[in-house]
């Protein structure tokens, strides 16, 4: 929620999109970012590699989604009931893999999913996690190039690892899905806390400046200025899936 200087009402010309973190993989790159009061998921198309190996990613060709707090909430309830274990005991998910999904709305691409895919990897077979976006989704599903999707990279780690010798057990652990679960179980629990805290720090400084409002005043924010920078100016239109246009 954003305060501004008539008495503490919401403005609504406030718009703030902060980049919490990047991700890479093969298929796609991935951005998660807080939007006002949901959450932005990006997804930028891979586009080959280049001379030395790396990945290259078309910037100008992302698609992000908006998932609103109840949504993230159901997204994160449903992975910890049909998922988590089978995923933390490496089991197989079988040929065609298993899957959950929340339902999201666009503007340009009617009926669409945020799902979380545990699948075999197509080129290796090792059961791996995807987080995937299907858009223009009908009765009779959807064409593949409506879908995109990133691919969670393990972490490489060492148990009892010995440094004189260089010795351990080498094993891998899912560093980031666990991050991205943990944005959207944070991003659900701290919101409401952030905006208390800022309405008791905003308190404060109009009990020692008496002109202040109870928001924010004009020194303390400012709108982020640039994507480069890690903000998105995004126009909120208003809406549950609604407000973040699908580009």
């Amino acid at each position: 929620m954003f305060y501004g200087k008539s008495g503490g009402n919401i403005s609504q010309d406030v718009s703030v999109n902060t980049q919490i973190v990047r991700m890479w993989s093969d298929p796609s790159s991935l951005a998660i970012s807080g939007w006002n009061d949901k959450i932005s998921i990006r997804w930028i198309p891979a586009i080959g590699k280049d001379a030395n190996g790396l990945t290259m990613y078309d910037q100008q060709s992302f698609i992000t989604a908006p998932l609103t707090y109840a949504k993230a909430a159901a997204l994160y309830a449903r992975y910890q009931k049909r998922m988590k274990e089978k995923i933390e005991n490496h089991e197989d998910p079988g040929e065609d893999g298993i899957s959950i999904a929340v339902p999201i709305e666009s503007k340009n691409f009617g009926r669409c999913a945020v799902m979380i895919e545990y699948k075999r990897n197509p080129k290796t077979q090792v059961p791996t996690v995807y987080l995937t976006l299907a858009r223009n989704i009908s009765e009779q599903g959807t064409a593949k190039d409506n879908i995109i999707t990133y691919e969670f990279n393990k972490i490489d780690m060492m148990d009892d690892f010995q440094p004189l010798t260089g010795q351990g057990t080498l094993v891998s652990e899912e560093g980031e899905l666990e991050n991205f679960l943990e944005i959207l179980r944070s991003r659900m629990t701290m919101s409401g806390m952030n905006t208390h805290a800022t309405k008791h720090a905003a308190a404060y400084s109009k009990k020692g400046n008496s002109t202040e409002s109870d928001g924010f005043n004009s020194s303390q924010y400012q709108t982020p200025p640039s994507l480069a920078d890690g903000y998105m100016n995004i126009p909120d239109m208003g809406g549950d899936d609604m407000g973040l246009p699908f580009d």
